[in-house]
């Protein structure tokens, strides 16, 4: 089975209050204070029956960047509050809801790790 994001955000620490809900590119840069940028992916799964068990999923991240560092290692964390892809930002999860944490509240521990393998579009 595949599945396709539903919605898609970058939040940019230094823009805390700007949406990235309609860009086309996802950024995820753990740089220095104030410039952090993160991304959050959400999947429907209700197509899943209930009590399945997942044995085996696998997360394609490609970089189209130019960075020092490649393959780049992407941690992935369970985001606990429901957001808004054209809402979220670094302060809120949605316009009217502070997320606890700025930068979003998530599962501290990774649930997986993945990484951004470098392509260069011609």
């Amino acid at each position: 089975m595949t599945l396709f994001p539903i919605a898609d955000a970058t939040i940019i620490q230094i823009a805390s209050s700007t949406n990235y809900g309609n860009d086309v590119n996802l950024q995820v840069y753990p740089w220095a204070s104030q410039y952090n940028r993160r991304f959050l992916v959400r999947f429907d799964f209700s197509n899943i029956p209930f009590g399945a068990t997942i044995q085996k999923a696998d997360l394609f991240l490609y970089e189209t960047g130019v960075h020092d560092i490649d393959p780049r290692v992407i941690n992935v964390h369970r985001v606990t509050k429901d957001w808004k892809e054209t809402e979220v930002t670094w302060n809120k999860y949605q316009t009217s809801s502070s997320w606890s944490t700025s930068g979003g509240d998530f599962i501290s521990t990774a649930s997986a790790v993945t990484y951004a393998e470098s392509i260069f579009l011609k």
